[in-house]
């Protein structure tokens, strides 16, 4: 899936012992990592959270190069 980056410090994106699920979380800014409007953080969410997601499991790659976008492993 490709998005436009994600909050990777979501709670739904950490496994059930606390530790992160975020492969990779990649910006050419690299104070600013979040997704800018919280929809990429929503969809990704629905697809690999933690509750919620259909891929519980997936490792979560997050890249923001100037376009930001999303990869789910």
């Amino acid at each position: 899936m490709v998005l436009q980056g994600i909050n990777p410090y979501h709670e739904e994106f950490y496994d059930s012992s606390g530790n992160s699920r975020v492969g990779t979380a990649y910006s050419y800014d690299t104070t600013e990592y979040n997704d800018c409007n919280g929809h990429g953080t929503h969809i990704t969410g629905t697809m690999a959270g933690l509750h919620f997601g259909i891929a519980k499991d997936a490792t979560i790659h997050s890249g923001d190069c100037h376009q930001p976008f999303l990869l789910l492993l």
